[in-house]
């Protein structure tokens, strides 16, 4: 009982409100409600997190981030990982690096078949996100996990895409930000 365990939760937040138990109540109950299809509720209760990203751990918006995906809630899902990538979590970066253009890639995906523009948008974030991560890294795991990434994945997405945005192509071609 999902709705149940919401207000379990709301009054645990009320009466103990410094307990690791409350701080954990909205990530716990946001997967709750993903995981039984509630996908739109679980997105409004992720985005209560990032009204106050400090007090959660970047597990936490690592976690939200994939279960956000999986929803196709792409936007949110970003959200989250930028907010780890702004943060203090070095242990976090490369992974939330990844996740992100993954989750860019997988919005591209979505919009291509409507909004050509915004699937556009999507993958030169991805694509620059991917390049970014092969400069930063050098042959690092890291770079080299980017450019399988790219090689599986968002190369054959911005391919698709080219013949229907310029600012596509000049992000491809020109490594910058599309206008």
């Amino acid at each position: 009982d999902v709705d149940g365990a919401r207000r379990a939760l709301d009054q645990l937040r009320k009466t103990f409100p410094d307990s690791n138990e409350a701080k954990n109540a909205i990530p716990m109950l946001a997967a709750a409600l993903a995981s039984s299809g509630r996908t739109k509720q679980a997105a409004e209760t992720y985005a209560e997190m990032f009204a106050d990203a400090a007090k959660y751990a970047p597990s936490q918006f690592m976690d939200a981030a994939r279960t956000l995906n999986e929803a196709g809630q792409y936007d949110l899902a970003v959200q989250a990982c930028d907010i780890v990538l702004k943060g203090d979590s070095k242990g976090y970066t490369t992974t939330a690096m990844l996740l992100r253009t993954r989750v860019l890639n997988a919005a591209a995906n979505k919009s291509s078949s409507g909004d050509a523009a915004k699937a556009a948008d999507y993958a030169a974030k991805a694509y620059l996100q991917l390049e970014a991560i092969m400069e930063q890294y050098g042959r690092t795991t890291i770079a080299i996990d980017a450019e399988k990434l790219l090689v599986t994945d968002v190369a054959s997405t911005v391919i698709g895409l080219l013949p229907k945005s310029t600012a596509l192509c000049e992000a491809v071609i020109f490594k910058g930000t599309p206008k």
